[in-house]
């Protein structure tokens, strides 16, 4: 007689219809007060046959509750998968979960939902096997489209009940009590595989099955979500050091008549953010429109890549030749032109200055570049609290604000709530919180539509904390330092020459607060001393550090400066002031 195992898990978080992130989800479920809640009965009838089976599959009975859907729905079909390994991972497991059952209407709904079993940094063994990325779907399986998503946990409260629930029945004696800790046992030996080795931080993602191609195939146009008029096509690019990045070629309705513009993005986003938010500003779009042929590339520096740790002089040398190269290939051109934002615009200044973009010709640096100002309150926190961190945790995550993996996680979003109170969005918070001190790091809040202030919470994720000392240390001295022992930077950037081929356009908004526009003015003079008259400065009247992209006025106020310097034949050494 074989031997079955049940036991009871109740799981309770937040969705939010429209949403097919797990994160914003979250978020927004929580502010709208939307619940999801599982009460589930696991029953195993045959523990031998589960065990040895590695797509093992129980049936899971019990109830959904959510209000949209008619409030406490019965599941009328169920399964619970234990451990199902990652075909590219053999460290890294999933807890899946299929539930159907109908709504109010007596439509089907199905419930799909994973735990994601992988070792991180730090102790998340916990944080892991208790959250349940979800999905509601309108249909009767996986397939059918997506309606809502979210996230739910098992309380520690709920994880005690479901440990006194587990019930062996069949058999004598001995055998559910063999039963019992067969199953236990493997539990525990499959935590142990995933978690007793080295932490990869490599395969941990805040998108846990996010596509970087966007579910099209490489290489074909489609239309752009959210911006009408806009086309795109995405393609795989091998940086020099074997790093998957990924290339988006943008138009508009007409053929380019302008140069090939390479646009790179900062830490810990991605190359969205020169898309914009849905229906809202795009600096792609007033590219487009000036008749560019628009690339973006995703860096290592990328949402959309799997997170690593990395120094801005391995995407110098590495990342930006190799998409230059890429991108006069596919477009039969000999020459193109670079906008950098932000670690896209340093990482570059060291490519340039280290002569590995020949075939450019207008470089348009926003934000920073060669010289970097920074408030002393900043400073301070890269001398003092960057390092403290650093030795526990290799990267910090904007999304720590709604899902902290960890103890030091959550406390790190505590205390950002606790200072930075501009706004009630707990990834805005813990956003401006990393990268700098103050209100107003990242943007000037009254720059940013409340639409668009929803859109960039999404936007923002993993940054290594290699990158922030990097950066800090940098900014200690005033200019951007390369790291040692990394070939092909030179040592002392300022003493290198700007290639003659090259015009050079720095971009500052006056109320930038994570890198004064100080930085930039000492850039232009340092620029001036090796060859006056020929490169410039735009200051933008009013806006910050990422608003000049995407604010709600941009269009008007500063994507002009951008589309003039890509442009202009040369900046004529002037210093302009545009803007409100």
């Amino acid at each position: 007689m074989s031997t079955s195992i049940t036991f009871r898990e109740r799981m309770a978080g937040h969705v939010a219809f429209g949403q097919e992130d797990f994160n914003e989800g979250l978020r927004r479920g929580r502010k709208d007060g939307c619940e999801l809640a599982l009460d589930l009965e696991i029953d195993i009838p045959d523990v031998d046959a589960f065990l040895a089976d590695p797509e093992h599959a129980a049936p899971a009975r019990g109830t959904v509750r959510c209000g949209p859907l008619g409030g406490r729905l019965p599941i009328e079909a169920g399964t619970f998968q234990l451990f199902v390994e990652d075909p590219r991972d053999a460290r890294r497991k999933r807890m899946r979960y299929v539930l159907r059952c109908a709504d109010r209407e007596g439509r089907p709904v199905c419930v799909a939902g994973f735990k994601e079993v992988v070792d991180g940094p730090g102790l998340d063994v916990w944080q892991d096997t208790t959250t349940l990325f979800v999905r509601l779907h309108a249909g009767p399986d996986p397939t059918a489209p997506v309606t809502a998503a979210g996230i739910a946990r098992i309380s520690h409260a709920g994880f005690a009940r479901q440990l006194l629930s587990m019930r062996a029945r069949g058999g004598s004696p001995w055998a559910r009590a063999r039963a019992l800790t067969r199953f236990q046992a493997h539990f525990a030996g499959e935590l142990r595989h995933a978690y007793g080795g080295r932490s990869d931080i490599a395969d941990r993602s805040d998108f846990p099955d996010f596509d970087p191609l966007r579910g099209h195939p490489e290489g074909a146009w489609h239309d752009v979500p959210g911006h009408a008029g806009l086309r795109r096509r995405i393609l795989e690019l091998e940086a020099g050091d074997g790093r998957w990045l990924t290339l988006h070629q943008v138009r508009g309705a007409s053929e380019p008549t302008a140069s090939a513009v390479l646009c790179l993005h900062g830490a810990g986003v991605r190359g969205d953010l020169f898309l914009g938010p849905p229906g809202g500003p795009s600096l792609a779009r007033s590219l487009a429109d000036a008749g560019h042929d628009v690339w973006i590339l995703n860096w290592r520096a990328s949402m959309d890549l799997p997170p690593s740790s990395w120094w801005l002089d391995e995407a110098a040398v590495h990342d930006h030749p190799r998409a230059i190269e890429r991108v006069l290939a596919e477009t039969g051109r000999e020459r193109l032109d670079v906008l950098a934002h932000c670690q896209g615009a340093t990482s570059f200044t060291m490519t340039a200055l280290a002569g590995l973009a020949p075939q450019v010709d207008r470089v348009v640096l926003s934000a920073v570049s060669l010289c970097i100002a920074a408030p002393w309150r900043t400073k301070l926190k890269g001398l003092v609290v960057l390092p403290l961190v650093s030795l526990r945790m290799p990267y910090v995550n904007a999304q720590w604000g709604v899902r902290p993996p960890t103890m030091l996680a959550r406390g790190v979003a505590t205390l950002a709530r606790m200072v930075r109170r501009e706004c009630d969005d707990p990834v805005c918070a813990l956003g401006n919180y990393m990268y700098g001190t103050g209100p107003d790091v990242l943007w000037v809040h009254d720059n940013l539509s409340p639409e668009t202030h929803e859109w960039v919470a999404r936007e923002f994720g993993y940054a290594p904390t290699k990158l922030l000392r990097q950066m800090a240390r940098s900014a200690r001295r005033g200019r951007l330092l390369p790291r040692a022992g990394i070939d092909r930077i030179p040592r002392d950037l300022r003493a290198c020459a700007i290639p003659d081929e090259q015009t050079w356009t720095f971009v500052a908004g006056t109320r930038n607060r994570l890198y004064p526009p100080e930085g930039q003015r000492r850039s232009l003079a340092w620029a001036q001393g090796q060859r006056p008259g020929r490169d410039g400065l735009v200051e933008l009247e009013g806006y910050g550090h990422l608003d000049p992209l995407f604010g709600k006025d941009a269009v008007r106020d500063a994507h002009p400066a951008f589309v003039h310097a890509l442009r202009a034949p040369e900046a004529a050494g002037a210093t302009a002031t545009v803007g409100a």
